[in-house]
């Protein structure tokens, strides 16, 4: 079965690595616009990038701490302004963090 993402937009946490990584290239190689969260490394956000990019993909990136409520409503800002209105997004959390104490 193959999903068809065009008009969609994907906020991925954790969208750098692994399973986050995972998602965001096929997300957008169904023709999602990708909004990439990551936290700390920009090498691999750039890697990530480039990667969509290089398929014909659309993808920003942000850095930031989605892990609290401040934090997650400035991304979601951030992506809205890159991709506009948020009626046709999906979420797709692929970091879990447990706060430190």
């Amino acid at each position: 079965m193959e999903v068809q993402l065009q008009g969609r937009t994907a906020l991925i946490t954790g969208g750098t690595r692994g399973i986050g990584r995972a998602i965001a290239l096929t997300f957008a190689r169904a023709g999602a616009r990708v909004v990439v969260n990551y936290a700390r490394n920009d090498k691999a956000a750039r890697d990530t990038l480039a990667a969509i990019e290089a398929d014909g993909g659309q993808a920003v990136l942000l850095k930031g701490n989605a892990s609290h409520l401040e934090g997650g409503q400035a991304l979601v800002r951030k992506a809205i302004e890159a991709f506009g209105d948020s009626r046709s997004w999906s979420t797709m959390p692929a970091s879990v963090t447990t706060p430190r104490s």
